[in-house]
Parts: structure tokens; sequence; C-alpha cells
């Protein structure tokens, strides 16, 4: 980011009111958030996949070899579950997934990935962290650190909202 960019920055963040600072923390954050899947869209995945079908590749190839429900996908990343449920038939499609009935339970579709997902992410993920770096490589590591915890802090109260918003809509 340029100087000119840091002060626009700067100038936002000491307008923004006590009141408004926690709105204005989830606007930038979506933004950044935005701004990721446009850069992963445009510069690394083209026509071969979305940030969102690489995201859910990522999962499995760190799940590991074992089977994983389409639900435990759901609960590991950024999506509604029509979405991923679309995901995981366009994944299947393109032969980069294996979706099956569970021998467990067969109400539920258990998701592996095929070699041909192993090798596409094997070409795109050194890319994907490529420009990662690109952006993150001058943030110092104590405010990187402080990022993570503030962020883990707000996706476990966003969590914890969403078990409440559950348990009221199940009573």
């Amino acid at each position: 980011m340029n100087a000119k960019g840091q002060a626009v920055i700067d100038s936002k963040c000491s307008s923004t009111s006590e009141a408004d600072i926690g709105e204005a923390t989830v606007v930038q954050i979506l933004r950044v958030g935005d701004l990721l899947t446009r850069i992963g869209d445009s510069k690394v995945f083209g026509k071969d996949l979305t940030q969102a079908q690489f995201n859910i590749l990522m999962i499995l190839k760190r799940h590991g070899e074992e089977e994983m429900s389409q639900k435990d996908i759901l609960a590991n990343c950024v999506s509604t579950k029509g979405n991923v449920s679309i995901h995981m038939t366009n994944l299947t499609h393109m032969g980069y997934v294996r979706r099956k009935t569970s021998k467990v339970d067969s109400r539920i579709n258990v998701i592996t990935l095929t070699a041909k997902g192993r090798r596409i992410l094997a070409e795109l993920e050194p890319k994907y962290v490529q420009h990662l770096k690109k952006i993150t490589d001058d943030l110092p590591f104590k405010q990187a650190e402080t990022a993570i915890k503030i962020l883990d802090r707000l996706r476990g109260k966003c969590e914890d909202s969403l078990s409440v918003a559950d348990d009221i809509a199940e009573q």
C-alpha cells in the first residue's frame, strides 16, 4: 500500500467514533475479503476454479485422506448450505472431488479429493500463496499476530451468535 492509501485509512479510522468503530471494522473486513476473492479469481484461478471452490478443495486437503461430510465442509468455510451444495456438484463434475453416500448414515454425502483435485491444488496453491505473500510481506509480525487474534475473537463471537440464533429457531 502506498503512503496516500495508508493516509486515507488513517484518516477514516481517526474520524470514526467509538459508536461506529464496530461497524467500520466489519465493513473493512468484508472489503478485504471481497478483494482477496477478486484477486484469487482474476490472478490465480482464472477459468479453472472460483475462490470458493478452491477454498473447499483446501479444506479437504487439510482434512487429509479421510472422508468429510458436506456439513463439516460448510462448518469450515465462508458459504451457505446451498452454495456448498452447488460447489460440490460443480467440483464433482470437474472431477476434483468424489461424492458418495456414507456407509454409516445413508442421509449423508461424504466427500474426498480425487487425484485430479490434488493435482489442481498442487498447481494453484503455490500461485495463490505467492499473491498472499505479496500482499502481506510488509506487515510487521506483531501487527499480523494482533490481527489474527482480533479476527479469531470476532469469528468466535459470530459463531456464538449463530449458535444462539440456531437455539432460538429450534424452539
